[in-house]
């Protein structure tokens, strides 16, 4: 949405002539540049446990890794809807969607609690009042 109220406002600023609103257009470019980059290429909508090789492995749109079970500390909920972060030791983290409470999420979250019973997930089953209710814990 930014990007395009960028367009909108450079092509508006340069046919009409006022240059405040070019310069306006193009700070709503950059933004929508690092939310594209932050949203669709950054955010992880696939994650897969490997529990021979203690490895969970995630793949967003534009990149992919690959993170040590046991360097995982906690998951937190992120400040956008429906993201959450695995925070790492060292400080490193991975944000990934997670939109569904459907029954195939919750044996994935388990496995992965069984393999690292250190980590805290309480964020990924805390409910809220308003939007997610959290995933059920049996």
């Amino acid at each position: 949405m930014a990007f395009a109220v960028g367009v909108t406002l450079v092509v508006l600023g340069v046919s009409i002539g006022p240059w405040p609103i070019a310069v306006a257009g193009v700070l709503f470019l950059i933004v929508g540049i690092h939310e594209y980059r932050r949203s669709l290429v950054g955010t992880a909508s696939e994650l897969f446990l490997d529990p021979a090789t203690e490895t969970l492995r995630w793949r967003a749109t534009r990149g992919q890794g690959a993170i040590s079970i046991g360097e995982i500390e906690e998951i937190t909920r992120s400040k956008r809807p429906g993201v959450y972060e695995i925070h790492c030791r060292g400080g490193g983290k991975v944000a990934f969607w997670l939109g569904t409470r459907s029954r195939e999420v919750r044996p994935f979250f388990r496995t992965l609690e069984s393999l690292n019973p250190s980590v805290n997930t309480d964020q990924l089953y805390e409910k809220r009042w308003m939007g997610w209710a959290g995933l059920p814990r049996t």
